[in-house]
């Protein structure tokens, strides 16, 4: 009977180790000298159902882009704005990259916890990335502030959370909603959107759920079931018209009934998702690019479609998850507008990125090859 027993327990405790905890979390990478830079995993996590399964949480693995791994250990837990519903969970480790280029760190964590706005969402894995640009000028990635209502929403309730995302350098930085990705492992070239995922506005199709792409401000009017929310934002890092970083970031929205007096709904509207247009600079409007990758998805060949408000001589690239440069192509006549083509029926399945370059500004668009 004791042996039963003893067995009994360390099952429960290995069911509640893995339990559903994860709620969302973000990438940040700060230089520290040169091609070293300090990179930091932030991990929110429910404290009330997953306390088992983040004890155990001692570490995490990432891939930092450049073809190598790390176990980074973690530094600290606490309760997110004294809520012990929610913990903090924060992993740090110093990383030397290579060299100058374009790097994509990512990472992926089972256990996400199950959602209303898709179907299955505990058996998904998070992924989480955060694409660094790596040249003579050195750049901290944005640290996102959270909101102080806690995620959490009321129905009937128009309810707004602020992310004043802070950036050491000065850099401008633009928002956009996404919707979430998963993948096998960090490393894994085959990283795609959660592909039964919903909008938050959209399981009941009422009301809107906007971003304002300069604030970061986003807008729920209005919750109308209480629920868990899985959202996911972009945040992309400009200096002077020059692509700098991209951050993603995920989190739960928690709606509850508090019985009040419910608020108008406005008309339904669907999600607007990111935007084409990348690496607008209200300081140089010559700088001004837009990029078309079609079709998208693809299996055998994409075009690709470049605009500039002047000639230029712009340079294309085909990276792949990892940040391994594909394919190569640079044009020496200089025009306003460029189309180029990419063979891409030996590559599998997953997601890459089509970047074009020209005189010093970034455009970068994803790419899925089915």
């Amino acid at each position: 009977m004791k042996f039963l027993t003893t067995t009994f327990l360390f099952l429960c405790l290995v069911y509640q180790a893995a339990a559903t905890h994860l709620l969302g979390g973000y990438i940040q990478a700060k230089p520290v000298n040169g091609l070293q830079y300090e990179v930091t995993v932030t991990l929110f996590m429910d404290g009330i159902r997953g306390a088992e399964a983040i004890r155990f949480a001692s570490e995490t693995k990432i891939c930092f882009g450049d073809g190598m791994t790390g176990i980074l250990p973690r530094i600290s837990v606490t309760d997110f704005k004294n809520d012990p519903a929610i913990k903090v969970s924060v992993y740090r480790t110093v990383h030397t990259f290579p060299g100058a280029g374009s790097y994509y760190l990512a990472l992926s964590e089972q256990n996400r916890t199950g959602t209303t706005n898709f179907r299955d969402g505990d058996m998904v894995s998070l992924a989480l990335t955060t694409a660094l640009r790596i040249d003579t000028q050195p750049n901290t990635t944005p640290e996102i502030v959270l909101p102080d209502n806690i995620f959490q929403a009321a129905v009937n309730q128009r309810t707004v959370f602020s992310f004043p995302v802070t950036d050491t350098d000065g850099d401008s930085l633009v928002y956009f909603l996404s919707r979430p990705i998963t993948t096998k492992n960090s490393c894994d070239q085959t990283m795609q959107t959660v592909s039964n995922y919903v909008y938050p506005n959209e399981v009941s199709r009422q009301g809107t759920f906007k971003l304002n792409s300069r604030t970061g401000q986003l807008i729920w009017d209005a919750p109308t079931a209480q629920g868990n929310y899985t959202f996911a934002m972009i945040v992309r890092e400009f200096r002077r018209g020059a692509f700098l970083s991209e951050t993603r970031f995920e989190m739960i929205l928690q709606v509850t009934d508090k019985q009040l007096t419910p608020q108008p709904l406005p008309p339904y509207e669907p999600v607007v998702e990111q935007m084409l247009v990348l690496g607008v600079s209200e300081q140089h409007p010559e700088a001004l690019l837009t990029l078309h990758v079609y079709p998208n998805p693809a299996q055998d060949q994409v075009t690709v479609r470049l605009n500039s408000q002047k000639p230029s001589k712009p340079r294309f690239q085909l990276i792949n998850q990892n940040g391994q440069l594909l394919d190569d192509i640079r044009i020496e006549t200089p025009r306003p507008e460029h189309e180029q083509r990419f063979d891409i029926k030996h590559l599998p399945a997953g997601m890459y990125f089509i970047q074009a370059e020209s005189d010093g500004r970034f455009v970068r668009q994803k790419l899925i090859r089915q």
